[in-house]
């Protein structure tokens, strides 16, 4: 019985891009090598006739340093294959500039093709070994092409002198090969850059996929949860309130007081489900609303009910106004528009210590209303406008402390107010308190019938 051998390092922490890096080096030094053997044979075919017309120690020098050279090429290639492409890559590089070096200095005139062969070597070794490595073969390609000339001018080394007509044929040869393989390196380039997109491009949808599925997933387990969660919780709530109403007989002040703080955190817990039920809801694409005739004042003394009691037992004070040009009744969604309004007002009194908050409900133009929160309270730096919508988000008070609250209400209520077709707009100042400024398509309810 075997076991399993972890061969990942738990603290590898490389990018998946060295390794796609790493790869795309040893494709590229294989490419190189694969490719030396038809691009030299033209070039060694040329010096064996050479040698075979003329013979001389230099002719036959050049021939057996061009067949080391693609030797070293297959060496190059066999450290690419064991995942060695850098020592590799140097071999292949630096055995190339030594070879073509010395073989242009045994041939007069051959210093001419010098220059150009070395900057395709250096275009290589950018390719091969990245921007140092291109230094390094840059610095040894200068010194090689310095010291040739030296020995070419100072006849340190005897060179074999053949016909100008034959030398212009192995200038023309190795300039044309070297345009070509510019040509090559820059296909290579571009089709490893297009194969890596291609692939980058496939694992970012396929991840998207799979993110979207676990999302999609997370919202439906929200929701079934919540939903399931609100079922028991509603009891617990029913049942002390009518164990508060006395149904069940006397209560001592102790018990009384007890049951309170059950009923009050009960109620915050059922806010909160309802939150992330509706939050799960709208990220689902499951929500859905329910547009008919409902009373704005109705609206308003809600409003009044649920915040205005809270805000008068913190010593705020509170103040509901409807404008006298709003119509008596509109078209929407009553559940979610009250649940926008209060989600922001509560929001609003959590935040404010002392002052007031006032809502001002009117309208905007012929086509729009609003609904408008001022507050007093410690308001917002401008560059958490958006960061206050995200989800579970709460916002450090000065001291370092944390209001307490989910962080869902106005995240739920910006995705409401977006799916009614309104906006939100905030107006804030750190110290001076702040302003939230909800606006909705205008629906009166006498003239629906020509607008729906």
């Amino acid at each position: 019985m075997t076991e399993r051998e972890v061969t990942e390092n738990p603290f590898d922490n490389s990018s998946p891009f060295d390794a796609l890096e790493r790869s795309r080096r040893e494709s590229f030094l294989r490419s190189f090598s694969a490719t030396s053997v038809p691009m030299m044979s033209p070039v060694l075919a040329v010096y064996i006739w050479m040698f075979v017309s003329s013979p001389s120690w230099q002719i036959a020098l050049v021939c057996v340093l061009t067949v080391l050279m693609i030797g070293a090429n297959y060496m190059a290639s066999w450290f690419a294959r064991r995942q060695k492409a850098v020592l590799g890559s140097y071999i292949f590089l630096f055995s190339t500039l030594f070879i073509i070096g010395i073989d242009a200095v045994m041939i007069e005139g051959l210093t001419a093709v010098l220059p150009l062969s070395y900057a395709v070597i250096v275009i290589m070794a950018g390719m091969l070994l990245g921007s140092s490595g291109s230094i390094v073969i840059a610095t040894a390609s200068a010194f090689l092409w310095v010291l040739a000339q030296i020995v070419s001018e100072r006849c340190l080394l005897p060179s074999v002198t053949i016909s100008s007509t034959l030398l212009m044929a192995i200038i023309a040869v190795i300039t044309i090969m070297g345009f070509f393989f510019t040509a090559y390196l820059n296909h290579l380039a571009t089709k490893d850059l297009q194969g890596a997109l291609d692939n980058a491009t496939y694992d970012l949808v396929q991840a998207n996929r799979k993110l979207g599925e676990a999302n999609r997933l997370k919202s439906q387990f929200l929701a079934r949860t919540s939903h399931e969660l609100r079922t028991p919780l509603n009891a617990i709530i029913g049942y002390t309130d009518l164990t508060l109403r006395r149904v069940y007989g006397s209560l001592t002040a102790m018990q009384e007081d007890g049951l309170k703080r059950v009923l009050g955190n009960a109620k915050r817990l059922q806010s909160l489900i309802n939150d992330i039920l509706d939050l799960s809801k709208i990220e689902a694409g499951e929500m859905e609303l329910i547009a008919s005739p409902f009373n704005v004042k109705a609206l308003v003394d809600a409003v009044d009910v649920a915040v205005g009691e809270a805000a008068r037992k913190k010593g705020l004070e509170f103040s509901v106004s409807l404008a006298p040009d709003m119509p008596e009744k509109l078209i929407g969604d009553e559940i979610r528009t009250a649940q926008v309004l209060l989600n922001i007002a509560d929001n609003a009194v959590k935040f404010t210590v002392d002052g007031q908050v006032d809502i001002l409900i009117g309208l905007v133009d012929d086509e729009h209303w609003h609904m408008e929160v001022r507050d007093t309270g410690r308001g917002i730096a401008e560059e958490n406008y958006e960061r206050i919508f995200d989800e579970f988000r709460q916002l450090s008070t000065p001291g370092g402390t944390r209001t307490a609250g989910s962080g869902l209400g106005l995240s739920v209520a910006r995705h409401l107010v977006h799916k009614m077709g309104g906006e939100i707009r905030i107006d804030s100042e750190i110290g001076r308190g702040s302003t939230f400024d909800v606006i909705l398509p205008l629906w009166v309810a006498e003239k629906a019938h020509t607008q729906l």
